[in-house]
């Protein structure tokens, strides 16, 4: 097995043309913070359900040749899954403002809402939380990414025991209209990328656990079968799964 190591800037403070929104110093130096030394899977294309191992030797903030400030980074890679992925593996980061916080004093179950900052506009991000914020405690950001133009993309994470439970029907029903309603077709018919993280604690061990469950559509109904189907998958033992809209179910990623 052939290791090589590749370094780049995965996200900088540079005024990048006609994107909506741009990364700030304050950004970049809070990514720093994130990024730590050790084994890591990067994702292919921001694509969390294709990845690939690599062992992060450096991470540190260094100025760019125009000044701005950077988070290099270097990894380790198996120089066999670089040529398998070729031009789809690109060096970026996906970073998540947040704009709202969550009510620490409301007894709603917590939702988090990240919303693609390239494709949807900021009547509908501040729509959509007003609207979910009728059966949900609310925080919400920005998903900035900087590889290419990004499909669109939401991502909404709540708690792994809500969605096993009694009131997670009327939430999710809730939940799917505004889904339906604000984050669909946002740039022709392109379909949105919808990636549910279903998560939880261990009260024991303080253990985290994640599901991360992702449908890519423009057709509500398949949404909405996506959505039903959350229960299922909120008791298994796997981490990642994919909607497969021939079969109507979820299947592991």
């Amino acid at each position: 097995m052939a290791i090589r190591t590749i370094g780049a800037y995965i996200a900088t403070s540079d005024t990048i043309p006609g994107r909506r929104r741009q990364l700030t110093e304050e950004d970049i130096r809070s990514l720093a913070e994130h990024a730590e030394a050790g084994p890591v899977e990067l994702d292919v294309n921001h694509d969390e359900q294709v990845t690939i191992r690599a062992l992060c030797t450096k991470a540190e903030l260094r100025r760019t040749d125009s000044g701005a400030l950077g988070l290099w980074v270097e990894h380790e890679v198996d120089e066999s899954d670089l040529e398998r992925f070729g031009d789809r593996f690109g060096y970026s980061v996906g970073y998540a403002t947040q704009a709202v916080r969550a009510d620490p004093t409301s007894d709603l179950p917590v939702l988090q809402l990240i919303v693609d900052s390239e494709n949807f506009a900021d009547d509908v991000f501040e729509g959509a939380i007003a609207d979910l914020r009728v059966q949900f405690n609310v925080s919400a950001g920005w998903l900035l990414q900087y590889q290419e133009l990004p499909p669109p993309a939401v991502i909404i994470a709540i708690g792994l025991q809500f969605v096993a439970s009694a009131p997670w029907d009327l939430a999710k029903a809730a939940l799917y209209d505004v889904l339906k309603s604000r984050f669909m077709h946002p740039r022709g018919g392109t379909p949105t990328v919808f990636k549910f993280k279903l998560r939880e604690i261990d009260p024991e061990t303080e253990k985290r656990r994640e599901i991360s469950a992702q449908v890519i559509t423009a057709d509500p109904k398949m949404l909405g079968l996506a959505l039903n189907a959350l229960e299922d998958i909120s008791a298994n033992d796997a981490n990642r799964y994919e909607f497969d809209s021939s079969k109507g179910k979820w299947r592991q990623g």
